[in-house]
């Protein structure tokens, strides 16, 4: 008979040694850095204890053990032995609190229960390009201002998958500005012609891809992906 939990903890039989606040994995073991985990445990075991762990989609924060020094409001990433790191392929979620090294506990926000993000809004607040240059990383909205003789304009890759950007055009003057990603899955560039151009990008964790292109001045036009 099926059964269901909406307490956002249960049991677990340790397959190895886990540590307290480790990421565990379906099969008892504490993941490594390239593996997704069920949650983390509540309490260290060995190899025959069955120990709580807190559901990896489960509400609120949790508490996890950091691999090095982790900034709080920065992403976290898998690591060896059921930690987490600044920096990784396996996504986790978001530091609330910072670490100041190897092995200390952090409070961090899980995007949801697997290591992907659901799409993730970073700090959401404006920057401007003017003239040619680099779009940031950094912040959730960069607006931009051409100028007659048109504009080439980068964008390097994101920090973390579910990562989202969205860039818009504000001033026309004249010219084009064409957009290029470092890594791109739906073409080359970006082209913004008018005012109210727009693009909002998502970072898969290996390229920028397009979820909206269109133009809210006047409803009708969208910059050219090619």
């Amino acid at each position: 008979m099926a059964q269901y939990n909406d307490t956002g903890y249960g049991t677990i039989a340790l397959t190895g040694t886990v540590a307290q606040f480790a990421r565990v994995t379906a099969a008892g073991l504490a993941a490594t850095a390239l593996q997704k985990d069920v949650g983390t445990a509540q309490v260290s075991g060995v190899s025959g204890d069955v120990v709580a762990y807190a559901y990896g989609n489960k509400q609120g924060t949790t508490k996890m053990i950091s691999s090095e020094a982790i900034t709080a409001g920065s992403p976290c990433f898998a690591a060896a032995d059921g930690e987490v790191a600044a920096d990784g392929t396996v996504f986790i979620g978001i530091a609330v609190t910072a670490s100041g090294a190897d092995q200390d506990i952090i409070e961090v926000q899980r995007m949801d229960g697997n290591g992907t993000s659901g799409g993730v809004l970073d700090a959401a607040q404006q920057t401007l390009v003017a003239g040619g240059g680099a779009v940031n990383v950094t912040t959730f909205y960069t607006a931009g201002a051409s100028d007659a003789g048109g504009d080439a304009w980068t964008l390097a890759d994101g920090t973390f998958p579910g990562q989202l950007k969205k860039i818009k055009l504000i001033t026309d003057g004249g010219g084009d500005a064409v957009l290029t990603p470092t890594n791109f899955s739906n073409g080359a560039t970006i082209t913004f012609a008018d005012v109210g151009d727009y693009a909002v990008l998502l970072w898969n964790g290996t390229e920028w891809t397009a979820v909206e292109v269109g133009n809210d001045a006047d409803g009708a036009t969208a910059p050219v992906i090619a």
